[in-house]
């Protein structure tokens, strides 16, 4: 017999997305593909007094427990009370009681308190009754590991006492008193210990107490492609008013395709193929159909979903990267988008890699989270709460977030360790190059226009200038270890959810665009430095250079004392030009090498966009900078092609040469004369560089258009 709730008033969703299936009309409604295994377990709790639940992180322990078990036991008279052992300040014991007393309100059975003084006085006493029906209570306790890794050893060892007096039917010494139910015949009951896998060995600690303890067991597996199969058609189908979406088919081609995709271990030559799908993975993917379905509204109606609807295989693949990214971006408040990503990943998460829980207050004393911000967190399904006695506690909503939450951590410190370690060189550099200036200044001081320079002088800012640099030297020696160590951690992931194997013409062009992307951005950093220097010296040599600096001198450079502003400006210019066109040739590198952190760091630009800026997609931003370069492009080969025909070699009139570098002017002449040296050739490479890279985005936007209008 179910026990349905109210009908919520907003409409309701087919798939749970990141949240488990509750014990309530609609989980059980949209609960598919564990039919089998909700029948077993049921039977096995009813045959024996203590069964043992297990199953590897992810699986579906609690929505087995919820939507599957608990209904069956119902309608075998029974009463399932899920509880979990989680309550650290009142200790094991006050949460099983507090736990069943907020079940019984829940569920609206007559609860009969029992006496509290320990679980055989609770359990002898305590009633629940459904009308005239005497229900069996089974006590099903959630998360058991929670006693062993939340608990002191005194808490845990009175606590299995207790429950191994329970279990083997034996009553306590001090189980006495005018009560006429304390008898020594045990009490009517069935016990579920549900646990993680990994901790069913912390078991045998337990089996001194509880001789029995690991006699009855039962061990979830993963969904088979079958049963996968099943949780994604079944709920697409219930035509039933009240969901967001009217019922909807799945194309067979498309199933197909997530079911290979959710089986495929490993990219590339590695890759493997197992039977089974994480049920986890599969909501995910299958919240994101009902979204799209949705947003289609009338025109997906009969049609069945496709690949192409979904948006193909890279979309599948960013559907389970991007969840995390995405309930970050959720929340309204660009500010607290940091705090919540610090939540996630230093308060909510282990050193070990567990769930943590933090309670309400202390949550929002430390990270200042605003209760707006906390419950949009919960309502994009990251978070999950529990309420304990009086505090509302806060945790990650399922144990297979926590890898995709420390990778996002991993990718964004061996991004931001890469910048810093690119940063920290160059200061490095700079700071050894005037170092190097200012000795040379001391020893030789005729080479600055004969004006000596006080070696005490010099000394105190050599002084100055090591301090300086040990910031720069000490960022990049953090930062190297940082890399180092989260480097080691991502290849170290041979069971990953998405690997980064890389082809091998993909890691060829990858590393040729990163090396040249860090050269460009080198040789440009280098040139500025070298043109800092030449206006210094310009400017205190009152046009002249310091003999040091002739040999550099091109014909615009003494203007620079004449038009300052101008050439300073187009120096500035230039060199941020060409210092963002080698850093994207490094980023597309990166991309190419390293596909999987490509992708987290969109997704993390996309969650620290400020409200107001969603028409800014990448998309558009992307065709806005392409339509620019290309414009500019064109422009500099018309200018070009006057300059070639130009019988003076001079600049179109129309061109406002008092903005320009007097470089420019020159090179006009150079290209009328034909003699084309270094300036000229680079001129022309930026060009066809430029309208090289300005191209593909207008064309991919004309086809999508021309597609859209067929």
């Amino acid at each position: 017999m179910n026990a349905p709730l109210p009908a919520p008033e907003t409409p309701r969703t087919r798939y749970r997305g990141a949240q488990p299936f509750g014990d309530d009309a609609l989980s059980q409604r949209t609960f598919f593909g564990r039919e089998s295994a909700a029948q077993s377990l049921t039977n096995q709790v009813l045959a024996n007094r203590l069964v043992v639940v297990y199953a590897k992180s992810g699986v579906g322990k609690s929505s087995l427990l919820n939507a599957g078990v608990a209904p069956r036991l119902r309608e075998a008279r029974c009463q399932p009370l899920l509880v979990r052992v989680n309550d650290v300040a009142r200790g094991p014991l006050a949460s099983v009681l507090e736990g069943v007393r907020a079940e019984a309100a829940r569920q609206q059975v007559e609860y009969v308190h029992g006496d509290t003084g320990s679980l055989w006085r609770f359990f002898k006493t305590v009633e629940f009754w459904r009308g005239d029906l005497l229900l069996t209570p089974v006590l099903v306790i959630d998360q058991f590991e929670e006693l062993f890794t939340l608990h002191d050893e005194a808490a845990r060892d009175a606590f299995l006492v207790e429950l191994g007096q329970l279990v083997r039917g034996v009553r306590p010494a001090d189980a006495v008193g005018d009560d006429t139910r304390l008898s020594d015949a045990p009490p009517s009951l069935h016990i579920v210990l549900s646990l993680r896998e990994d901790f069913l060995g912390l078991l045998e600690d337990a089996a001194d107490r509880i001789p029995q303890i690991l006699d009855h067991r039962f061990r979830l597996a993963p969904l088979t492609r079958e049963n996968a199969a099943e949780a994604m058609v079944g709920p697409a189908r219930l035509a039933e008013a009240g969901f967001a979406t009217q019922a909807f088919g799945l194309a067979p081609e498309f199933v197909d395709a997530v079911l290979d995709h959710l089986t495929l271990r490993a990219a590339g030559p590695a890759a493997q193929v197992r039977r089974a799908v994480e049920p986890f993975h599969l909501q995910l993917i299958c919240q994101r159909i009902e979204q799209i379905v949705a947003r289609r509204g009338a025109a997906a109606r009969g049609q069945p979903f496709t690949l192409a609807d979904f948006g193909g295989e890279a979309a599948l693949a960013e559907t389970l990267r991007s969840f995390y990214a995405l309930a970050i971006a959720s929340v309204a408040e660009a500010r607290l988008r940091p705090a919540a990503r610090r939540l996630c990943e230093e308060f909510l998460i282990s050193p070990e890699g567990r769930r943590l829980s933090l309670e309400e207050h202390e949550l929002r004393k430390q990270l200042r989270l605003s209760e707006a911000a906390l419950a949009q967190l919960v309502a994009s399904r990251l978070l999950r709460t529990d309420r304990r006695s009086d505090s509302t506690y806060y945790e990650l909503s399922h144990d297979a977030l926590v890898e995709p939450v420390l990778a996002t951590r991993r990718v964004q410190a061996m991004l931001f360790s890469t910048l810093a370690i690119g940063v920290s060189m160059l200061l490095l550099a700079a700071g050894g190059l005037f170092g190097f200036l200012a000795v040379l200044l001391m020893l030789w001081p005729d080479a600055f226009e004969g004006q000596p320079i006080d070696p005490f002088v010099g000394i105190v800012v050599l002084a100055i200038l090591g301090a300086l640099l040990l910031i720069p030297w000490r960022v990049l020696k953090s930062s190297l270890r940082t890399y180092r160590r989260f480097r080691r951690r991502s290849r170290g992931e041979a069971d990953a959810p998405m690997p980064g194997y890389v082809a091998w013409p993909d890691r060829l062009l990858g590393r040729a665009l990163s090396f040249a992307g860090i050269g460009i951005t080198a040789v440009v950093f280098g040139i500025g430095v070298l043109g800092g220097l030449v206006i210094v010296g310009q400017l205190v040599g009152a046009g002249q250079l310091p003999p040091w600096l002739k040999e550099f001198e091109t014909p615009g450079m003494p203007n620079f004392y004449q038009r300052p502003l101008q050439e300073i400006g187009w120096v500035v210019f230039e060199v941020v030009v060409l210092t963002a066109f080698g850093l994207m040739l490094w980023r597309l590198g990166r991309a190419r090498l390293h596909p999987e952190a490509e992708a987290t760091l969109g997704l993390l630009r996309r969650a620290a966009r400020a409200p107001g800026f969603g028409w800014l997609d990448r998309e558009r931003t992307r065709l806005v900078a392409s339509l620019l370069g290309l414009a500019l492009a064109l422009l500099g080969f018309l200018i070009v092609r006057q300059c070639a025909a130009s019988s003076q070699g001079q600049l179109p009139g129309w061109v406002p040469t008092s903005w320009l570098s007097i470089d420019a002017v020159s090179t006009c002449k150079q290209v009328h004369a034909g003699r084309w040296k270094a300036d000229e050739v680079f001129m022309m490479a930026w060009l066809f560089a430029t309208l090289a890279i300005s191209l593909p985005a207008p064309l991919r936007a004309l086809r999508r258009a021309w597609a859209g209008r067929g």
